[in-house]
């Protein structure tokens, strides 16, 4: 493809490319190829290095190739298809720029334009993560000692950009299992409290439930069991995640793992509350009001309807964001 002036840009690369110093010591705007990997453009790099596969080598003012731009702008799917590509990456892997940083440094820097992809800080901190772990892959092994300018391996560097960001997904954290944990702790309370409650009393002679040959009873029964369980079990998740230590390696796994197991009891302890109740409310309605069963379903299902409604979506991106990690 060429340009309104009849140049052919793929031309232009080739020669950038072959400059002694492979580097643009004139401080020209950025190369469409440069320009396309900073901003994501994956269909122009992809046609650019299918073409000229040697434009990979050329290297900016600030001693950055294609893979350092990509890196620093958090673009993964340019750096996934250099990975892909047959392109050999160990000088591209092994390249420092003129700031002295290696591709694990730029990847412990905290983007200034970073997107928040994933709701909440401490997924977003578990995103720095894995990108911090992928970059890990291509770099050989003795750069994790490597140091910069300021004397700061890429690990030193991670850290010390993502404090703040760590202290807030540790507030976050905190403040989902709080208010989590509160309803799980009123679930608990209303299962245990049923339990002792058995519908139309209990026979004064033998002590068994009027109602025990019923099938609403059963299922009233197992459920109350299960949503006690696992609101029980929820509950204990949440409070270890609030007494955890909330190390930087924690966000990687352990801490989003915990999230998902806490929402995924969490939700089963709400569905058993509703079977419970339905099957309560089957017991206690007699035949003559069943016109009034279905408005009353209705309206018991309503408010749990909406607490999962609410909360599905975050319960859903923390759990793709886990598995993806695992």
């Amino acid at each position: 493809m060429e340009t309104d002036a009849g140049i052919d840009p793929e031309q232009t690369y080739t020669s950038k490319v072959q400059r002694k110093d492979n580097i643009d010591t004139e401080g020209q705007p950025d190369i469409p190829l440069v320009a396309a990997a900073k901003h994501g453009i994956i269909e122009i790099v992809k046609a650019i290095v299918q073409k000229s596969p040697q434009a990979v080598e050329y290297v900016n003012d600030q001693g950055d190739t294609i893979m350092h731009v990509a890196i620093r702008h958090r673009r993964s799917e340019v750096f996934d298809f250099l990975r892909s590509s047959k392109i050999p990456l160990s000088r591209l892997a092994r390249r420092i720029n003129l700031a002295k940083d290696s591709l694990l440094h730029l990847a412990g820097i905290l983007g200034e334009n970073r997107v928040m992809s994933r709701p909440g800080e401490a997924l977003h901190m578990q995103l720095e993560l894995q990108w911090f772990e992928r970059v890990k892959e291509v770099v050989p092994s003795h750069f994790l000692n490597l140091r910069d300018r300021k004397g700061q391996t890429a690990q030193e560097l991670f850290t010390k950009e993502h404090n703040k960001l760590r202290r807030q997904g540790q507030e976050w954290l905190v403040r989902t299992a709080e208010s989590s944990s509160v309803v799980a702790g009123l679930i608990a309370t209303v299962a245990f409290s049923s339990a002792y409650t058995v519908p139309e009393g209990q026979n004064e002679e033998t002590g068994l439930p009027l109602l025990l040959k019923r099938r609403p009873f059963l299922i009233f029964s197992i459920s109350n069991a299960f949503s006690l369980s696992f609101a029980l079990s929820s509950l204990v998740i949440f409070l270890s995640i609030m007494t955890s230590r909330f190390r930087e390696i924690d966000f990687y796994r352990s801490l989003t793992l915990k999230l998902v197991l806490g929402l995924t009891t969490l939700f089963l302890a709400v569905a058993a509350m509703m079977v419970a109740f339905s099957a309560s409310l089957a017991l206690m309605v007699r035949q003559e009001l069943h016109w009034a069963a279905i408005p009353i379903y209705f309206l018991a299902c309503c408010p749990v309807t909406i607490f999962l409604v609410l909360q599905f979506p975050l319960y859903l991106r923390v759990a793709l964001s886990t598995i993806t990690s695992l």
